[in-house]
């Protein structure tokens, strides 16, 4: 950037970026939109040809100098305008000198969003491809995660955003999912009870640890003489009453905190 008295006085050892001789800069105006159809919208926006930064020595005015001027007089500043006509974008060259010293100015200007303004920002090389892609993928990721989550999980995850599921047949619940998913992944929390516990509970049903309590109507734990507190029947099987209780520990950090001791317990007897 050409320095003038009154202009661009950086720091001694600033870092000013630079473009490489070979290397093409692209900024884009984050005001543009996209219209009915689809057609994108390209506002002509001008940027401030003169801007204040903070350095270490305080604050200083930079701008992009053009031609710097005899004694008394304003150097001649360039034009910094996302047009139209170039799709709302400016094209900084390295092969070009007044590219150069224009490109210096936008990587400084504290309307890039780089340093926390909301204007403009600089487009990465393939950047757009790489959003498609990304986008891509999470659509995918959340059809995948519609058709091979339990419709229970879907469910819930689907009442916890205020979208009513009584009625619904698995396949409306999936479709709802799905749709739902590429709105906004879901964020599912990890089991509390997972499968590595599994084949410890179903040993503590088998031996008889955990067993059915009629007069209370619910399971006990016959080492700890606590019951769980879980909706089941005494009609549920065995393989029903352990998959009621894994679910509601999964939702119930208290009973799942219970299950756990009380598998401790019967891995590590005293």
């Amino acid at each position: 950037m050409i320095k003038t008295k009154q202009y661009n006085r950086f720091p001694d050892g600033m870092a000013i970026p630079k473009l490489a001789k070979d290397e093409v800069a692209v900024f884009v105006c984050l005001h543009n939109s996209v219209g009915p159809g689809g057609v994108p919208i390209y506002p002509t926006y001008s940027i401030a040809p003169v801007a204040t930064i903070m350095t270490d020595d305080g604050p200083i005015e930079i701008a992009n100098v053009v031609e710097d001027a005899p004694e008394g007089k304003k150097p001649r500043l360039g034009d910094a305008i996302f047009e139209t006509g170039q799709k709302g974008c400016i094209i900084c060259k390295g092969s070009s000198p007044k590219d150069i010293r224009l490109f210096e100015f936008l990587s400084l200007h504290p309307a890039n969003e780089a340093n926390g303004g909301s204007t403009f920002r600089r487009e990465e090389p393939g950047a757009k491809q790489k959003n498609l892609l990304d986008k891509a993928k999470a659509e995918a990721s959340a059809v995948n995660f519609a058709l091979e989550a339990p419709v229970d999980t879907l469910k819930s995850l689907l009442e916890e955003r205020s979208i009513r599921t009584e009625g619904k047949t698995d396949d409306e619940i999936r479709l709802l999912a799905t749709d739902e998913g590429k709105r906004k992944q879901f964020e599912v929390k990890q089991a509390l009870i997972g499968t590595a516990q599994l084949p410890d509970i179903q040993e503590m049903f088998e031996v008889g640890v955990i067993v059915w309590d009629g007069s209370a109507k619910k399971l006990k734990n016959v080492n700890s003489g606590l019951h769980y507190e879980v909706k089941m029947s005494q009609t549920d099987k065995p393989q029903e009453k352990m998959n009621k209780l894994v679910k509601a520990a999964n939702v119930e950090p208290a009973l799942a905190e219970q299950l756990l001791n009380d598998l401790y317990e019967y891995n590590n007897p005293k």
